[in-house]
């Protein structure tokens, strides 16, 4: 959760790539490209950016509190789906840029003056092809590569260099499985639940989830067997007495 961007550091004159909290995070920008191929900059009206992570959930999302007195939903007639195009990093760390989908817009609650405050729901762009897209196939091999062709004929059919890629942990055994028209997420967690590691064998234990490098269809075993990337200590607030 992160609740000031940039220009607040440096009015405050914090330095903006020294980390100095717990969880210390800067947004750098927020663009909403319109339909019409109107972007235009929000930076200015946020107050508040949640962005949500977690194995256990097929795609990112999150929401931005707006504190607005241009009556941007109106000015740019935002129904939903217009893109959400957010950069923010770590201090000291490259900064990251991903492209988002608004899939809702909550009640405005009037402020004092002209103000109004509401949120703008996001969601991962692959999300709305997982939306409007089903799955009626057959397909004969292992668990993964099943995944893999699912992934990238239904999610994320780009082939760039620059597109979302997905990690897949190789499975046990070939299947024949008929998918009945399910959505490309049912149907990948559908195959997660019978898949078996191939490297940490019997775990089953598969997950599937998106983070900011990508996708993931990997199992829980795996993710135990990482190395370690940071060590952290926790120390005592220093107090001026």
């Amino acid at each position: 959760n992160f609740g000031q961007n940039t220009d607040d550091f440096l009015n405050g004159g914090f330095d903006l790539e020294m980390y100095n909290r717990h969880h210390d995070v800067r947004v750098d920008d927020v663009r909403i490209i319109s339909f019409s191929g109107l972007d235009v900059s929000i930076i200015d009206h946020m107050d508040f950016f949640e962005l949500h992570e977690d194995i256990f959930e097929c795609n990112l999302s999150g929401r931005i509190s707006s504190l607005d007195v241009s009556n941007l939903p109106t000015n740019l007639s935002l129904t939903g789906h217009e893109l959400l195009v957010i950069t923010f990093g770590t201090p000291g760390l490259p900064r990251i840029t991903q492209v988002f989908t608004i899939d809702k817009i909550s009640d405005k609650v009037q402020l004092d003056g002209q103000g109004q405050m509401y949120d703008l729901h996001f969601v991962s762009s692959s999300f709305i092809n997982n939306i409007f897209r089903g799955v009626s196939k057959s397909y004969s091999g292992t668990i993964s590569s099943t995944v893999e062709s699912i992934f990238q004929t239904y999610i994320n059919p780009d082939t760039s260099s620059n597109a979302i890629k997905i990690n897949v942990e190789q499975t046990m055994g070939d299947y024949k499985v008929v998918i009945p028209g399910w959505k490309p997420n049912v149907a990948i967690n559908w195959l997660r639940r019978k898949a078996v590691s191939l490297g940490h064998y019997p775990s089953s234990n598969y997950v599937y989830y998106q983070d900011l490098d990508g996708f993931n269809f990997v199992s829980l075993a795996s993710l135990y067997n990482n190395p370690v990337l940071a060590t952290y200590s926790s120390l005592p607030i220093r107090s001026s007495e």
